[in-house]
């Protein structure tokens, strides 16, 4: 939900031109995290280390992931224009 507002916000802040509006999506950006990390605190109910752990392992599988997905996808664009 907290990604859809920010796609909500940079949206109308291309459109009006708001400049409050891009220091709330970077504002917004930042707390993604905090908040991710907070709901991963909570619904494990383990230390703080433990959860900082998967926090990184699980955004780092992510981000690999998405890499990879990208590097296939340019390809089979190459391939199959």
């Amino acid at each position: 939900m907290i990604l859809l507002v920010c796609f909500l916000f940079g949206r109308l802040y291309g459109v009006s031109g708001w400049s409050f509006l891009k220091y709330l999506l970077w504002a917004m950006l930042l707390v993604l995290p905090v908040h991710l990390f907070s709901a991963m605190l909570t619904f494990y109910r383990q230390n703080w280390f433990k959860t900082t752990i998967k926090f990184l392992l699980l955004n780092m599988l992510g981000f690999i992931s998405l890499v990879i997905l990208f590097i296939l996808f340019f390809f089979i664009t190459l391939l199959f224009p």
